[in-house]
């Protein structure tokens, strides 16, 4: 399956690279997004969690305009410096693997606040870790959110993040399968990978994905031994593919330079 955001299309083949905005202040943000517009990019995602969590007193800001205020400022001067590439939008808090512990219900309103600014494309929404509410989270809740951020014109990657262990290919065709129900518009699923056995059940369950017509996905191995799940991934059907600007924003990210360069040895230049 495939997807188009503003001019970039997301199919099997090639993957989009990715690069992920980890700045802890507006310089910090703006100084990275400009450098990584000089690079082999098409995507910029801003991780909202590493600017918020640099802040003091972060629960009584939240409850000011003017932190509401910066992060639009940094939205527009983001949105002016990349142009027409698509632009992600994520706030993880630390159980989801993120850098801020902030409650589901205050994500969801900042992420409601940054959709209807239209200065982004996609928002994260991340599934693992949500906390049960109202008596749970299940599919209704999360079709919900999803419906919320579609009225706001926005698309929604469902992300599902396992920093711990692999998970086992049989099991990532089910999260993804189950995940559809929830009607968002591309598909993550990231898991740390031991070895290169651990590698091939992402690659697996990938493969199967795509064979299947489910999608669009975007799948990684995490860590050194899943590396290669990164350059090979869109082969299999993984549309876009996360790079390391300065710093790698998750483990076993290779610098664009590098991963540009591997993608034109099996994609071609």
């Amino acid at each position: 399956m495939s997807l188009r955001i503003r001019n970039t299309n997301f199919e099997t083949g090639r993957p989009q690279v990715a690069i992920s905005l980890t700045g802890r202040t507006y310089e910090e943000i703006i100084a990275q997004c400009r450098k990584a517009v000089s690079r082999p990019v098409q995507i910029i995602e801003w991780r909202a969690d590493c600017y918020l969590a640099a802040i003091d007193n972060i629960e009584e800001e939240l409850l000011k305009a003017d932190i509401y205020l910066e992060m639009l400022r940094i939205l527009d001067d983001i949105r002016n410096i990349i142009g027409e590439m698509p632009l992600i939008f994520t706030l993880r808090s630390s159980r989801q693997g993120g850098f801020i512990n902030l409650e589901h219900d205050q994500i969801e309103g900042i992420q409601d606040f940054i959709a209807e600014s239209e200065l982004v494309d996609v928002v994260d929404v991340e599934i693992k870790g949500l906390k049960k509410k109202n008596g749970g989270i299940g599919g209704k809740l999360l079709m919900e959110r999803v419906e919320k951020l579609h009225s706001l014109r926005v698309k929604v990657i469902l992300s599902y993040h396992e920093f711990d262990e692999m998970i086992p290919s049989k099991d990532v065709v089910r999260l993804v399968d189950a995940m559809t129900n929830y009607g968002g518009d591309l598909y993550k699923v990231a898991a740390m990978a031991e070895d290169i056995e651990d590698a091939k059940e992402m690659v697996r369950a990938t493969a199967f994905l795509t064979k299947h017509g489910v999608g669009p996905v975007v799948t990684c191995a995490m860590g050194k031994a899943g590396a290669i799940t990164r350059i090979i991934g869109g082969k299999y059907g993984s549309v876009i593919t996360f790079a390391a600007l300065d710093k790698a924003s998750a483990p076993g990210q290779i610098s664009v330079t590098k991963l540009a360069e591997k993608l034109d040895e099996v994609y071609g230049a």
